[in-house]
């Protein structure tokens, strides 16, 4: 029986390993190979790691009980290690050992390969801090609630709040960016079918998060018109460009001088901004007109009308790459 399910991944296995093979083939193209970026672990990636973890909505009221928790639970993964040790040093059976510590021993692969795996495989950046949450949910598996009561009772507290304090943060960052969603998303109706749109989303201050920094993807998915960053990334993404279009850039915005704003204004039809800095009202003036705004978004029409261009159709849409 085990037998037979193990030969029901094999599809998958070879699938996955030709595909593998496939990108790491000397002189494929950029787009489409797997060429790892390795770095050294700092600070800035163990910073990464716990606000994938624990923080990803900037520094609040749970973010102590966050780091008490996390250090507590180094201090049980220690705890259980030792022990680990302890037993092997007693010359118990390896595989009981094993059986015993089967969580551990995934919780501990999973941190090794935090150290050791790329910064970036391909276009899948962010590769590294993904490991970290299944680490943790691993070794909590592994640890087990000391046998003093008043140790016993302190730790419960501590998780316990912890908990509450994390999911009650959560839940109102998930009911304020909702709402942000549905702001973003209810300027729809006041943008053309068939339309290129450039969304220029500047984050608010504090961690670089934002909900919305995709929701833009929804006009286009309205309306049959497109929009530059949507990620058409070819290792991992059946959809892609038939010409890789122009953009500033997500993180340049309007800051790209008169060049890219006359370019701006050559190739899009509308430019959706989320939080408006200051000065870029008098930038889009002379190229677009307001025709929706909301307290974050403001959606702007292109005075030449709507021209429905493309990559292909138009090179001032046309990137280089």
């Amino acid at each position: 029986e085990r037998m037979l399910r193990a030969a029901g991944l094999l599809p998958g296995i070879v699938g996955f390993a030709l595909t593998v093979a496939e990108s790491l083939k000397f002189g494929a193209p950029a787009s489409a190979s797997v060429r790892p970026f390795f770095a050294g672990v700092g600070a800035h990636s163990l910073r990464t790691a716990l606000v994938w973890l624990l923080n990803p909505h900037g520094w609040g009221y749970e973010t102590p009980f966050a780091l008490v928790w996390v250090g507590l639970l180094g201090v049980c993964y220690l705890a259980a290690l030792a022990g680990a040790f302890r037993h092997l040093r007693d010359r118990l059976s390896l595989v009981e050992i094993l059986r015993e510590n089967a969580w551990l021993i995934i919780g501990t692969l999973l941190i090794v390969a935090f150290f050791i795996t790329p910064v970036q495989v391909g276009e899948w950046t962010h590769a590294r801090p993904r490991f970290v949450p299944p680490a943790v949910l691993s070794l909590l598996g592994a640890f087990r609630l000391p046998g003093k009561p008043a140790l016993r009772l302190s730790m419960m507290i501590l998780f316990t709040f912890t908990a509450l304090a994390i999911e009650a943060r959560n839940t109102q960052e998930f009911l304020k960016r909702s709402a942000q969603v549905q702001e973003f998303i209810s300027g729809i109706d006041a943008v053309e079918a068939g339309s290129a749109m450039l969304p220029v989303v500047s984050p608010e201050a504090g961690p670089k998060y934002s909900v919305n920094l995709h929701a833009w993807a929804y006009y286009a998915m309205a309306h049959g018109g497109w929009s530059p960053y949507l990620h058409a990334e070819t290792t991992h993404n059946p959809v892609i460009y038939r010409v890789i279009p122009w953009a500033p850039g997500e993180e340049a915005g309007l800051r790209g001088g008169d060049l890219a704003l006359r370019r701006i204004a050559a190739c899009y039809d509308y430019v959706l901004v989320w939080n408006t800095k200051p000065g870029d009202a008098a930038l889009l003036r002379p190229f677009f007109s307001v025709v929706r705004a909301t307290t974050h978004l403001h959606i702007w029409r292109n005075r030449a009308g709507v021209r429905r261009s493309t990559p292909a159709s138009n090179p001032a849409c046309a990137g280089s790459g």
